[in-house]
Order: structure tokens, then C-alpha cells, then sequence
């Protein structure tokens, strides 16, 4: 099991000449830091999209809380019917 930390950030990347993708995502805690560049895996499609902006770092959580509550939106989903 892996022992990293990961930490909750905003991440921005340019699309456009004057269009912005923001995403928040948990990425490991060494290159949550802002103003770093960093790439980000689709796990369900395995590519890679580059050039995300870290503008914001929040929370930090070990990697097996991480996993434990990972799909909790999908129960919340269910029970507000979004």
C-alpha cells in the first residue's frame, strides 16, 4: 500500500486564447504546490493531459483515506437525486 500523502488543488489550463479549463483534483503533496505545472492521468481512458496550473493547494490526506472515501459522491448522488 502506498504511504504518499495527496492534497486537494485548483488546477487551471489554458484551452484557448482567452479560455481556461479549472479542475480540482487531489494530486500527490511533493508536486502540490502552487505555480508548479503539472500532467494528470484519466485513469478510465489512460491518457495524459498536460499543462495544468496549480493555483490553489488545500487539505492534505493520506493515500488510504484517499481510497476509502474516494466514491462517496456517487451514494450522495443517489440519495439528493442529482
Amino acid at each position: 500500500m502506498r504511504s504518499e500523502f495527496y492534497r486537494q488543488c485548483e488546477l487551471r489550463r489554458q484551452v484557448g486564447p482567452d479560455q481556461f479549463e479549472v479542475m480540482t483534483s487531489r494530486i500527490p503533496d511533493e508536486k502540490a504546490k502552487v505555480g508548479n505545472i503539472v500532467r494528470l492521468r484519466n485513469s478510465v481512458e489512460d491518457e495524459w493531459s498536460e499543462g495544468w496550473l496549480v493555483v490553489a493547494a488545500y487539505g492534505c490526506c493520506p493515500y488510504a483515506d484517499l481510497k476509502i472515501t474516494e466514491r462517496d459522491w456517487t451514494r450522495q448522488r443517489k440519495a439528493s437525486d442529482v
